[in-house]
């Protein structure tokens, strides 16, 4: 979907495959129909991972349809969407295709890809390890030394020590400060 005060990059959004073309000012009724119509398309596909994204889009959008920062990310518990504050994330790790994330409550399984969670939250807080773990940097109890001049973080309220990989090394050592 694009949202945008120029007409004239309509054909191209088509081409590009949109799903619809609003030109600004929004109107509410109009955004609406349009996020129903992108959820059915997304429910029709794949019904867990249709929610999550047009929840994440919904979030996402602030008076006037203008991208706010995640401060929230919807998770699953059984049949039930729980909204957790980022800050309660302590890592996610990938399991294949999806991810599972670990928060002070325990293990929430998501849809969500590494790649999707990346884009979701906050660089500034949250950091690519290593292929398999993107870690909150406030949730950091400890780092070790492992092998290979590499490390381990021991991460708050939980017994998980998180791999960094070789090529993650010196940017940790940049977010943290060390020598």
């Amino acid at each position: 979907m694009f949202v945008t005060a120029y007409d004239a990059y309509a054909v191209k959004a088509f081409e590009l495959h949109a799903i619809d073309y609003i030109l600004k000012p929004v109107r509410k009724e109009r955004l609406d129909m349009v996020l129903k119509r992108i959820h059915m398309q997304l429910e029709a596909t794949h019904p867990q991972q249709g929610q999550e994204r047009l929840l994440r889009l919904i979030s996402s959008l602030q008076e006037g349809g203008q991208p706010n920062p995640a401060c929230r990310i919807a998770l699953y518990q059984g049949d039930k969407i729980i909204p957790i504050r980022i800050d309660e994330i302590i890592y996610a790790e990938s399991c294949g295709r999806c991810c599972k994330v670990m928060t002070k409550a325990g293990y929430f399984p998501t849809a969500y890809s590494m790649h999707e969670l990346q884009e979701i939250l906050p660089s500034s807080r949250f950091f690519l390890c290593h292929r398999s773990y993107l870690v909150n940097l406030d949730c950091i109890e400890s780092v070790e030394l492992w092998v290979n001049s590499t490390y381990r973080l021991k991460m708050t309220n939980c017994d998980t020590l998180v791999p960094v990989s070789r090529n993650s090394t010196a940017a940790l050592k940049q977010f943290l400060h060390l020598a």
